[in-house]
């Protein structure tokens, strides 16, 4: 089994593999993509990922990294709205039941369309690649199969990589191992033994 360190050097040669940019710009299938990993290596894979965008970034290749981070992108959201330091104050009194109901009503996440995934489409270019990031931290306010919805209708010449602290098994997903099973048709990012040791 790869380690979350292999599966992370794998990212590279896997994105750089000649014809997997030509193949999803061919829009003949969604380009989603799940990444799952070891949730005790959750910090090397918060630190890994701005590097990595770093790097390939400043080659001039012809993809762009772009991160997005569930998490920061609800507290953006809440902030645009002046919702942040009121939501934080109710969570006590009303309970986190209540104050993770405001939060989707305030970003309308209930819908398809919502602050989220206007984040998310106003900042695509044809050249980037997509890093979805914060999953665990978003929990439960916003679930990935709940992204990739939203998003499939728009996302379709992009590879977009979920960075999953979980496991992703038969078109299941499980947060964290344990919790939040959500059934999604998306791909395995990096296969076992598809690298070796990810060199």
């Amino acid at each position: 089994m790869m380690t979350t360190a292999e599966k992370l050097n794998s990212i590279e040669p896997r994105l750089k593999e000649k014809g997997f940019l030509k193949s999803v710009r061919s829009g003949h299938s969604v380009p989603f993509y799940i990444l799952d990993y070891d949730p005790a290596d959750e910090f090397m894979v918060r630190e890994y990922i701005p590097l990595l965008a770093e790097k390939l970034n400043a080659e001039g290749s012809e993809i762009t990294i772009k991160e997005f981070d569930l998490y920061n992108m609800i507290i953006e959201c809440l902030e645009s709205k002046g919702f942040l330091q009121s939501a934080l104050k109710a969570e006590e009194p009303r309970g986190t039941l209540k104050l993770i109901e405001a939060i989707k009503n305030t970003t309308g996440l209930k819908n398809e369309v919502n602050m989220i995934s206007d984040k998310f489409l106003e900042n695509i270019e044809p050249n980037d690649v997509l890093i979805v990031t914060g999953v665990g931290k978003a929990y439960p306010i916003l679930r990935v199969h709940k992204v990739l919805s939203m998003l499939k209708a728009h996302v379709k010449y992009n590879p977009l990589i979920v960075m999953y602290p979980g496991t992703y098994i038969s078109n299941e997903l499980s947060l964290f191992g344990e919790i939040d099973r959500e059934y999604y048709q998306a791909f395995k990012f990096i296969l076992e033994g598809d690298y070796g040791n990810g060199n």
